[in-house]
């Protein structure tokens, strides 16, 4: 299991945010299982793409009942659309991009359009085959969402596991940073705000009898 290819250049991203983090306000009451990747918002239209970090098949995109600003500072900013994929690299080994901008034309040639609150899943069709480095969808927006789910690994601090059934990825969530090699890996670290260790974050802090983590 590695990553052979960028996800986006290096160079485009401002800033990482890690692992871990709760916000109520934006409905994560739970530690949030994604990196917030950001970058400058673009002059113009989003011409940048996100690209698949190694071999794999897309599996499952969801359009967002709404499109989104481009820059939404910007009142008279462009809008894009809003999806989430789903990218298998393997029966046990998964990529999930969210708030992803227009899909790349070799991933709408198989799913046509995909109507605002409409998913396209490849239990009815094919998946889509794509390789390292291939483009799935525009950036998007000014940040998106990258987690990476491997199911035959299961985080060991959550008290109560169970809380997850909803979500049962969550407990499968591992750092997508240590599937690269140098010097990518060190080029993506950077740009994480987070100086301590684990550089990544972490989200199993469940802390029995305390207010930290989700056990309660």
């Amino acid at each position: 299991k590695r990553f052979t290819s960028p996800f986006f250049p290096p160079n485009l991203i401002t800033e990482i945010l890690p692992m871990g983090k709760l916000n109520p306000g934006s409905g994560h009451v739970t530690p949030t299982d994604h990196f917030y990747v950001l970058r400058d918002a673009p002059g113009g239209a989003d011409r940048n793409y996100v690209s698949a970090p190694a071999d794999g098949a897309v599996v499952h995109i969801q359009r967002f009942g709404q499109d989104q600003p481009l820059d939404r500072d910007d009142p008279s900013s462009s809008l894009v659309p809003d999806y989430r994929l789903i990218l298998m690299h393997s029966c046990s080994f998964f990529t999930i991009f969210i708030h992803l901008g227009e899909l790349a034309p070799n991933i709408t040639a198989q799913t046509g359009n995909i109507q605002l609150g409409n998913s396209w899943n490849s239990d009815n069709s094919s998946a889509i085959q794509i390789r390292s480095g291939e483009p799935i969808a525009r950036f998007g927006q000014r940040s998106l969402d990258w987690s990476v789910h491997d199911a035959d690994t299961t985080l060991s601090g959550f008290v109560v596991p169970k809380h997850y059934e909803s979500e049962p990825w969550k407990i499968h969530t591992t750092d997508p940073l240590k599937f690269y090699d140098e010097p990518i890996k060190s080029e993506y670290i950077t740009k994480l705000v987070r100086k301590k260790q684990p550089r990544s974050g972490k989200i199993d802090y469940d802390v029995e009898g305390t207010v930290s983590g989700n056990w309660f």
